[in-house]
This record gives C-alpha cells, structure tokens and sequence, in this order.
C-alpha cells in the first residue's frame, strides 16, 4: 500500500485594497436643477409684484387702487336699502346748524330728506349704498353746500347693514362770497364741491381700515413665499418652492399678476427634478 503524500497549506497571499473610484453623493450634494432656478426666480418676481401691490393698498391716498374703487365695487352688488348714513353739520364759527336741511341726492332722481337736530346731527336709514350726493343748507335756502359720498355696503356673511358716518364742515363766509362773485344780488351762496370729489368722494373714515389691513396682508404673504423661495432654492427643496408658489398666488398684485404668475409656479414646481 502505497503512503499518501501529506496535505500542503495554500500559500499565503497579501491582502490588496483596490478603490473602485466609486462616490457616495449625499441628495445635499446634488446640483440645483436649472428647473428648481427657474422656478425660485419666478417666485421672486411674483413676490414683488404681490409686495408693491400691498404697499399700494396701504396707501390709501395714492396708487394705481383705493379704497374708494374698492368699496365702490361691493356696493354695485350690495341689496337695495341695505345702508345707514349718520353725520354731524357744524359751522366753522361754531354756530347752531339746527334744522339745516339735508338731502341726499342719488343718480338715478331719487331723494332723501332729513334735518339736523339741535347738535347738528342728521340720520338716514334704509337707503342704498354706493355713490351719492349730500346737499346742505339752511332752513331758509340761505346759503348751502353739495358734497360727493360714497356709502358704505354691507359685509357679506358678516352684517346685513352697511354703516357709514360722515361729518361735514360747512364753508366760511369767504367761501360763500366767492361763490357768488360776478353774479347778481339775488345769487344763493352755494358751494359746489363734488367736482374736486369725483374721484375721491367723501366716505366713513372707518371704511378703508379693511383695505388698509388687506394691504398689509399682502405685504405679509409676499414676503413668506419669498422665504420659501429662498430657503427652497438653497435646499433644492422641490416641497418649499411648491409652497412658495402657492403662497406667492394670495398676493394677487396688481391686475392679478401674481395669481398668474403664481399659478405658473405651481405648474413649474410640478417639473421639479427631486434630489434625493
């Protein structure tokens, strides 16, 4: 019987390392898609658009809006005799306006009446909101003034009644001379003041506060959805630029142009490569 040779060990061998140049890239690593730019940049000009718009209608006095557009425009949709006027005559030497007359004067023909009370307070009830004019004047038709107003309409959903107070002051004694200059003996001191009112008629001081309040809304919504815009853009964040997109849409700006360009955004967001 032939003896086996013995088992020889296998060589040993060194252990080599070898990169295979493979990397591992984290999604905060990835390149910010030329979609994800596009979309932070339209965000921005929406933004603007939406920012100087509330800045508009936190100006009350000036800019392309006011409040007298605004509060015009609920009022041609407001219900008939769905307002209240309330004032105070006084005379600018601070004497009596008792029974002055006062009369409310709209477009169309139709005529309210009222007089004022021993302090010069006057009330109308069930009338119709929105533009009109105030003739004032003595018992006698003395001596008189005509005012352009706009009356406030009701809220929807909120109250039924549009409430509006709107003091009046009387012109001076050289106001009513003026008035009558060139003209005979016989001429009735009127001031006529609704041509410099045309575009901003007398209203309820009080009406513009909802206005000036969306105005700062605005400004407000604008500024976050440029927020999310910016934190997006550095995060490559597809969730914060959608957000932003449709925040930006609420700021509306003027002719709308931040609700279109914000829908635009929304659509974009949607084309977003994601980085993880």
């Amino acid at each position: 019987m032939e003896q086996a040779e013995p088992l020889t060990k296998i060589p040993e061998e060194d252990t080599v390392f070898e990169s295979s140049q493979a990397n591992i890239v984290l999604p905060s690593d990835k390149p910010i898609s030329v979609q994800a730019r596009a979309l932070a940049i339209l965000i921005m000009m929406a933004a603007t658009l939406g920012f100087i718009n509330g800045l508009d209608f936190a100006s009350p006095e000036s800019g392309l809006v006011r409040p007298h557009e605004f509060i015009y425009r609920f009022s041609e949709q407001a219900p008939p005799s769905s307002a209240v006027l309330d004032g105070v005559i006084s005379n600018p030497d601070g004497s009596s306006t008792e029974l002055y007359l006062v009369e409310l004067v709209y477009m169309n023909g139709t005529v309210y009446q009222n007089t004022t009370d021993e302090d010069g307070n006057f009330h109308f009830e069930n009338i119709n909101p929105g533009l009109a004019e105030l003739w004032i004047h003595t018992e006698n038709f003395e001596k008189g003034v005509q005012h352009r107003i706009l009356l406030t309409p009701p809220v929807p959903g909120i109250e039924p009644i549009g409430f509006s107070k709107i003091d009046v002051l009387m012109p001076t004694a050289a106001e009513y001379e003026e008035s009558c200059e060139g003209e005979n003996s016989t001429c009735v001191p009127w001031v006529d003041m609704t041509s410099e009112e045309m575009e901003m008629p007398l209203m309820d001081p009080q009406a513009g506060s909802l206005y000036f309040m969306l105005g700062f809304m605005f400004m407000g919504l604008s500024v976050l959805a440029g927020a999310f815009a910016i934190i997006g853009f550095r995060n490559g964040s597809r969730g914060l630029l959608r957000t932003g997109a449709v925040v930006v849409f609420f700021t509306q700006g003027h002719y709308y142009t931040s609700c279109l360009l914000g829908l635009l955004a929304i659509a974009l967001s949607f084309a977003v490569p994601s980085r993880e």
